[in-house]
């Protein structure tokens, strides 16, 4: 019923950003603009539908194959709602060593990126660069020495020639109720996918192909994977926590993300019981009066649990009374993990 009241409400607006994503699109396709090619190999990280496919463990992940065999990698973000803008040159938001500004600089995503892919003694991290302008960042990061890059969010950013567009689809609801924002979800219609080189179903079931696996993908490489949890942190110490300590305990889930019920069926599946799960929008910015609600929400529980991409966005001076724990995520294929590993390394000119 609210998809079609949705419809019905706004396919005009829904028809009218399909004509704007159109006449952005059709002069790529039809060869009238070139892209750029930033002299290395990019691997783009996209969805066609907005928000809530996972493309921050997977751009971690891509990441994480390609330092493994020593490649030099620079992770470009456009840091969706950072809340301080530096002007319109490329934000080094960290060097693979160390972190080069604040959260809000950065923006909560590329920051976590940033915070997961730090390097160690004997091992390179991955560069961070964060700005809109995708082609001026590519050029950063080949003057830093990059061997090459991952696109975060890359699909509908033509300007930026890439060797690998993987693209993320929900395998419950892979093109949301089939209309174009904002009457749905789509950012592009389905035909669009005829440019991505991969499709990975996120959120898939153990066993089975997921809705529109055969159809959407085409005779492209397909993929499935589940989104994991991987282990609980203390917040600001970064100690590993075990799920057992929560055990019994009153526990309040507070987050920030397109898919809140996805981050409560986490913590279930890490054996941790809540009390209640407390939500805000996407990219949630908390203010002073958003800290006062959790913590009275707090009050009657033991301990909180967070998100980390919300808890990067939290103030350090903040004490809300309760111990307060993160959820780390990682990813599982249900099948074919070498098979991506392969095309993912192909992609960036080594040999697997």
């Amino acid at each position: 019923m609210k998809d079609l009241l949705s419809i019905l409400l706004l396919w005009p607006l829904a028809a009218a950003y399909g004509a704007v994503v159109w006449l952005r699109t059709e002069p790529y396709r039809l060869g009238w603009l070139r892209a750029h090619s930033a002299g290395i190999p990019v691997i783009s990280i996209g969805n066609i539908t907005a928000g809530g496919t996972g493309k921050t463990p997977m751009a971690i992940h891509v990441a994480q194959i390609l330092m493994k065999r020593g490649v030099r990698v620079a992770v470009l973000s456009r840091g969706y709602k950072r809340k301080v803008r530096s002007g319109t040159a490329p934000l080094v938001a960290s060097d693979g060593s160390s972190l080069k500004c604040a959260v809000a600089e950065a923006g909560d995503e590329p920051y976590l990126i940033a915070a997961r892919l730090l390097g160690s003694p004997g091992r390179p991290g991955a560069m961070v660069i964060v700005g809109r302008d995708r082609v001026a960042g590519a050029r950063k990061a080949v003057e830093l020495g990059a061997q090459a890059i991952v696109l975060d969010d890359g699909f509908q950013h033509l300007r930026l020639r890439r060797d690998l567009d993987i693209v993320l689809l929900d395998s419950g609801r892979p093109l949301g109720n089939g209309w174009l924002l904002p009457a749905g979800r789509l950012r592009e219609l389905p035909g669009a996918l005829d440019r991505a080189s991969a499709l990975v179903f996120t959120r898939a079931a153990a066993a089975g192909r997921p809705s529109g696996f055969d159809r959407l993908a085409a005779g492209k490489p397909a993929f499935a994977l589940r989104h994991v949890p991987v282990g609980l942190l203390r917040w600001r110490s970064g100690t590993a926590t075990e799920p057992a300590e929560l055990t019994g305990r009153r526990v309040l889930l507070f987050s920030g993300i397109a898919r809140p019920e996805s981050f409560g069926r986490s913590v279930r599946d890490l054996g941790v019981a809540y009390h209640q799960n407390l939500t805000f929008g996407d990219h949630h910015h908390y203010s002073d009066a958003d800290l006062a609600r959790i913590a009275a929400a707090a009050a009657p529980c033991d301990a909180l649990v967070t998100t980390e991409k919300d808890a990067a966005r939290l103030p350090l001076t903040w004490c809300p009374g309760k111990p307060v724990y993160v959820l780390r995520i990682g990813i599982e294929f249900v099948k074919d993990a070498e098979q991506f590993e392969h095309l993912v390394v192909t992609a960036a000119g080594k040999s697997a």
